[in-house]
């Protein structure tokens, strides 16, 4: 299983980082990151709810062989917001 996010919805609430923090991650920047893109069988179920409970149902899992719904590119001249792997600030 695959977490995907769609950062043009996702507004970095947290929610998700609550319910599973060893998953999400609201940084000092207010961008939310995915910390294990592919999470273990043991943290499913949490995973599972942090995405039922997005108030923005930004996120979404889905099995490794099925593709993401296709989400709108970044506005010309604007960056993409981090995520699952994105460079972390600071790398390059």
């Amino acid at each position: 299983m695959k977490i995907v996010v769609d950062y043009d919805r996702c507004e970095s609430n947290g929610v998700c980082m609550t319910i599973v923090p060893e998953v999400f991650e609201v940084r000092d920047d207010d961008f939310m990151y995915v910390l294990e893109e592919r999470p273990p069988e043991k943290l499913l179920g949490r995973v599972r709810q942090a995405v039922n409970s997005c108030p923005t149902q930004a996120i979404s899992l889905v099995e490794d062989d099925e593709k993401p719904a296709a989400t709108a590119p970044a506005p010309a001249g604007e960056a993409p917001r981090p995520g699952a792997g994105a460079p972390k600030p600071g790398e390059a």
